[in-house]
């Protein structure tokens, strides 16, 4: 069949009341329906095959949008994609679950850490690594003013509150054994969940099903990632630092960093472009992966300084800047230095957006996609 013959549903396209605050489920479907186009190919929201009496020979949608339908369409024999934006396992996974058993259900993971877990929990699923893409169209350079210094959006827990609940709610070796990977976890920043579960496999005999895999994962992860987003801007005490996300914020900055509230998708792509810096922590989740936070900065030619993450490194080479994950000692250092190296900062964000374009757009994806199902 040439590609000009197939048919390719996407789930939540142009699905405006499906609006996050910090990504976009639908913004992302429209940049995949349109990657697809780009390829050649007849790209439709499911809405509309149902609509034009259309019969996708695969439909594919990001996390769990129109679930309701998936069913059906499996039911007929079409495969369906789930794409999961964050870890399959941090949320979203009883879905994986309920069409485990579809042989044309298929997983699509954000981060490799998701491979081996996948195989041991759902060991009939199909599933592959493939990370989001960037919709060049809507993150561009703009010619604005840079007047923000340095620049971080994403959530935070109320991680301290948090452990003490969970301390007097569940049995004490249970508490025990997440500060066991807590403190592994911080001490060992290029560790990902999974290599925490075998080494403690290996050497204290640990064994887990799903639900208390999911029970270890979802809570000391949430611990590990807020507590490293907290140090990691306190690290930044005396400059001036803009921090979006929810108010639990509040409790956690340092006093010279301001705390901005929330925004919208679109709003972030201005907020971005004003940014001189955007820091980007790895989420303890994605470990291995490549956080969409720093496409979508490279994109618009705002320059990154990230964790040291090794899947970051081979994916930007020095086009974008690293700090110490572990302890944050040279973070101040290295967010001064760009900040007063105004050209080197440009020279490194302009490569890191060649990068973008040459690897990592929709349309990339979409061809990427389209390779396997022509293998197939």
């Amino acid at each position: 069949m040439e590609r000009k013959d197939l048919i390719i549903g996407v789930h939540g396209v142009g699905d405006t009341e499906n609006k996050e605050r910090f990504g976009s489920v639908s913004a992302f479907a429209d940049g995949l329906k349109k990657g697809f186009e780009q390829c050649g190919v007849q790209a439709y929201s499911v809405l509309e095959c149902i609509e034009k009496q259309k019969t996708p020979h695969l439909t594919i949608g990001f996390q769990t949008v129109e679930n309701e339908s998936w069913q059906t369409i499996l039911n007929s024999g079409r495969p369906n994609i789930m794409w999961a934006l964050d870890s399959a396992f941090w949320k979203n996974t009883e879905y994986i679950d309920q069409f485990s058993s579809y042989n044309n259900f298929v997983l699509f993971t954000n981060t490799p850490c998701d491979s081996e877990p996948v195989k041991k929990f759902f060991p009939s699923v199909k599933h592959a690594y493939v990370p989001a893409g960037v919709d060049t169209d809507i993150w561009k350079k703009q010619d604005v003013e840079k007047d923000i210094d340095i620049l971080f959006a994403g959530y935070i827990e109320d991680y301290e509150a948090d452990m003490e609940r969970m301390k007097k709610a569940i049995p004490e070796l249970v508490y025990g054994l997440m500060l066991q990977i807590y403190n592994l976890a911080l001490e060992n920043p290029a560790l990902s969940f999974w290599q925490i579960f075998e080494i403690l496999e290996k050497h204290v005999g640990l064994k887990l099903d799903l639900n208390q895999y999911l029970l270890l994962f979802r809570n000391a992860g949430s611990w590990i990632a807020s507590k490293k987003r907290a140090d990691m801007i306190k690290a930044l005490d005396g400059f001036n630092i803009k921090v979006f996300g929810n108010e639990v914020w509040k409790k956690y900055l340092p006093q010279s960093a301001c705390y901005m509230g929330e925004f919208s998708y679109n709003e972030g792509v201005d907020i971005v472009n004003r940014s001189k810096i955007v820091l980007s922590d790895q989420p303890f989740q994605l470990t291995l992966g490549v956080s969409d936070r720093i496409f979508n900065a490279a994109a618009v030619e705002t320059f990154v300084l990230s964790s040291d993450v090794k899947s970051v490194e081979l994916t930007f080479s020095d086009s974008i800047g690293y700090f110490n994950s572990k302890d944050f000692s040279d973070i101040a250092e290295k967010a001064d230095y760009f900040l007063k190296n105004e050209d080197e900062r440009k020279e490194k964000a302009a490569r890191a957006k060649n990068i973008i374009l040459e690897k990592h757009t929709w349309k990339h994806r979409a061809d990427a996609i389209l390779q396997i199902v022509e293998t197939k």
